[in-house]
């Protein structure tokens, strides 16, 4: 079995979900016989593939869905793999898009991957019949061998020192949450409660770079202990996970925490080091060795009995053994894949593959759909200039369907009738359609755009104009597989 992983772009695979996640599972999926490769979206073609499997994991817009289309069409098994929970947010208009992405998408694949049970419900919240596996975040290959000392010798530090060498590490900013340095900055509590316990506390703040902005550092400022700040780099975070007694990890308790996976806590504990964590409780399932509450941290450090210690080693071994083991997450999601009977995916589609460009597209997309002999079709509210198939344009409360010249020689027989006059439009010749579904009879202006109009206007047209377009397409060209591209942050719903 070849599994291709169909990632945004190139840079994506320097990402840590990339490295943790499919970088930590190859080997062990390779020795059961499984290659697995991340692909580029944009140079994705299912006509020069010779994967097995097709497995989406963030990328958010058309270009997946429309290569999950073409994979189906080819018969190859169609997943997507889901981290984050941008689609459970129902009442949070700036996350439509995600929402009619994930609407459009699941339809076509024949199965789901999670990073946390909570995502999996998520996946069945959108189709309750979909196999849905969740597959944890593996840890880095380790031998404990050398964890026993390592514990020890971090302990025996902080009590002579009287110094807690603290951490936090991870993303420290989001487009849509206040989570990340937000959450750190509202738990700041705890820290000043470990201050105020007659021991140093050296904080060391590990995040990215554009989390440094004005308002990530005035967050830092109003922390109660002293900090540095330090950008991310898989060497820093290694090199300071190996100095730090303990990693501090709160978590904020909105849907979208509490979807994230263990690994930050994974890394921590493996690497030998304590983990604090407030608020939602996302590190349950490790609560053995999870300090939830301040006070029994203090105690226990006054004490010298720490939870991660080495005398639990073979309880951490056998945690980490079912939690994060790249070998047993391996076999597990093999084994999930095999027992997907080929009559459980959709029949590929045998109509025409059309993508409808929203107010906010790509190129990528309409290139796309292109190379796989579909139709590219502009929508009113499409500001782009491509070589559309078919464009959309408004008059007054109406719509007005342009065919390009090309695309009219596919048109079912009975529709052709209805073409009329010849229009030039960005240097294509395009018939222009007349009569019935209230097509507009009068003059026509190409450039007429809705893209332009009031934003009022635009949301209150834009679900019966989609409408209107799908049941168009199909009565052009017969029965289709319809598929809309809309980036906008805008709720355009569809």
């Amino acid at each position: 079995m070849r599994i291709a992983v169909l990632i945004p772009s190139e840079e994506y695979k320097t990402y840590a979900g990339a490295r943790i996640r499919y970088g930590r599972l190859k080997s062990p999926l390779e020795r059961m016989g499984i290659t697995l490769a991340l692909e580029d979206v944009a140079a994705f073609s299912v006509d020069q593939t010779d994967f097995d499997v097709i497995l989406i994991s963030k990328c958010h817009d058309a270009r997946a869905l429309v290569a999950a289309a073409a994979a189906g069409r080819k018969g190859l098994l169609v997943g997507v793999d889901l981290f984050d929970d941008y689609f459970s947010q129902s009442s949070d208009s700036r996350l439509v898009r995600y929402r009619n992405w994930l609407g459009q998408l699941l339809p076509l694949c024949q199965f789901a991957i999670c990073s946390t049970p909570a995502m999996a419900r998520i996946v069945h919240g959108y189709t309750s019949d979909l196999p849905a596996h969740v597959v944890n975040d593996p840890a880095a290959p380790a031998e404990f061998d050398d964890l026993p000392r390592l514990l020890h010798s971090k302990l025996a530090r902080a009590r002579t020192e009287k110094t807690v060498q603290l951490m936090w590490f991870g993303v420290g900013d989001n487009p849509h949450f206040k989570v990340g340095l937000n959450d750190l900055a509202a738990f700041g509590g705890v820290l000043r409660t470990l201050a105020n316990a007659e021991k140093n506390i050296e904080l060391t703040v590990l995040t990215n770079e554009r989390a440094l902005d004005a308002d990530g550092l005035a967050l830092l400022g109003r922390l109660p202990v002293r900090s540095k700040i330090d950008q991310w780099t898989e060497s820093n975070e290694r090199d300071l996970l190996l100095e730090a007694f303990a990693c501090f990890l709160p978590v904020n308790a909105q849907a979208f925490s509490a979807a994230k996976s263990q690994n930050r806590a994974v890394t921590a504990l493996t690497a030998g080091c304590q983990v604090i964590s407030s608020g939602y409780p996302l590190y349950e399932p490790l609560s053995e060795f999870i300090y939830r509450d301040i006070s029994a941290f203090q105690a226990d450090l006054d004490h010298g009995t720490m939870r991660h210690a080495p005398g639990k080693l073979e309880a951490f071994t056998a945690a980490m053994q079912a939690t994060a083991s790249a070998a047993t997450e391996a076999a597990s999601f093999a084994n999930f894949l095999r027992s997907i009977p080929a009559s459980e995916g959709n029949a590929p589609s045998s109509g025409a593959l059309i993508l409808v460009h929203g107010q906010a597209t790509n190129g990528a997309a309409h290139k796309a759909v292109h190379a796989l002999k579909g139709f590219s079709v502009a929508s009113p509210y499409c500001p782009a200039q491509f070589g559309f198939d078919v464009i959309f344009r408004g008059a007054p409360g109406e719509l007005v369907m342009l065919i390009a010249d090309k695309a009219a020689k596919s048109l079912i027989p009975e529709f052709r009738d209805r073409l009329g006059e010849e229009i030039r439009f960005s240097e294509k010749k395009y018939w222009r359609v007349s009569g019935g579904n209230g097509l507009s009879g009068r003059e026509l202006l190409p450039g007429e755009s809705w893209h332009d109009a009031p934003l009022t206007f635009q949301l209150a047209t834009y679900r019966p104009a989609m409408r209107q377009i799908r049941e168009l397409m199909a009565e052009a060209f017969g029965p289709s597989q319809v598929i809309l591209s809309e980036n906008s942050p805008l709720p355009f719903s569809a």
